[in-house]
């Protein structure tokens, strides 16, 4: 807890003046979501209230549960000291990008260079991965040109990701290398 040296006083709704002890702000970040915390004290009530941003599909574990709806969630408590307390969550849940399919020639010769693509959304940005082959070019936002290894099997997989830092679910192809 931070103290502040400069304790505020304000009128409660029953015109009394009530001086407010300390202010404490916390920011925390993670991976996948962002939080701030906010405490303060108002007479003999207690009230801290949390914010986090989680990407669709993904949950939080608050307070001894998951949550992954949009929303305002309260927990009432009492404390050690028997004041009423009230502890919020508001939970922002931003969209994850649409699943997708690569598209492309599944049987290739060895070491032929194949041009790939997904579907051409701006919003988002790809991300390409190959096993027994090699990303060579991205001629553009939404294609790959893949250098494919020797005989054997291989794959290519493409995930997305918007401006929310939101991934996709990730595209897979099959890939015949030298079968034909």
């Amino acid at each position: 807890w931070k103290f502040n040296e400069k304790a505020e006083y304000r009128y409660n709704s029953e015109g009394i003046l009530k001086r407010i002890p300390f202010f404490y702000w916390n920011q925390e970040l993670s991976s996948f979501y962002s939080a701030g915390t906010y405490h303060y004290f108002y007479g003999t009530k207690f009230k801290q209230n949390d914010s986090a941003t989680i990407c669709y599909g993904d949950s939080i574990l608050w307070r001894g549960e998951y949550f992954r709806n949009h929303g305002i969630y309260t927990h009432k408590y009492k404390t050690e000291s028997g004041h009423d307390s009230i502890h919020n969550l508001y939970l922002t849940v931003n969209p994850a990008p649409a699943s997708f399919r690569i598209t492309g020639k599944s049987n290739v010769d060895e070491f032929e260079i194949v041009t790939y693509s997904v579907p051409n959304d701006p919003a988002v940005n790809y991300s390409w991965i190959t096993e027994n082959g090699n990303v060579i070019a991205n001629p553009g936002q939404n294609t790959a040109e893949i250098m494919w290894g020797s005989t054997g099997d291989g794959y290519i997989m493409g995930i997305s990701e918007n401006q929310f830092g939101c991934s996709s679910d990730t595209a897979v192809l099959a890939i015949s290398i030298g079968h034909t």
